[in-house]
């Protein structure tokens, strides 16, 4: 029997390739907006580091998801395809 662990990022802070392998830092908030409009601290968590493949592999999946949210609406393409907006 397998244990999974689940893990929360607000968001991939860096990403790095050093030989074969892609490294993703995932982080978090560690401080909360103290005004309204104003951004919260991020703090790296985790670090996730795949092999290239798994990482284009992953990154085609993400692309598929990022796809349908459009096309179901709930999504907006941005003019910079690279970063869709939430609606």
């Amino acid at each position: 029997m397998s244990t999974k662990i689940h893990v929360f990022s607000e968001r991939i802070v860096n990403l790095a390739v050093t030989g074969n392998l892609v490294r993703l830092d995932l982080a978090a908030l560690d401080q909360l907006p103290t005004q309204e409009g104003s951004a919260g601290s991020l703090e790296v968590t985790h670090r996730v580091t795949m092999p290239i493949e798994g990482f284009l592999q992953s990154f085609a999946l993400q692309q598929s998801l990022v796809n349908k949210l459009i096309a179901d609406g709930r999504i907006k393409p941005a003019a910079d395809a690279a970063a869709p907006k939430a609606q």
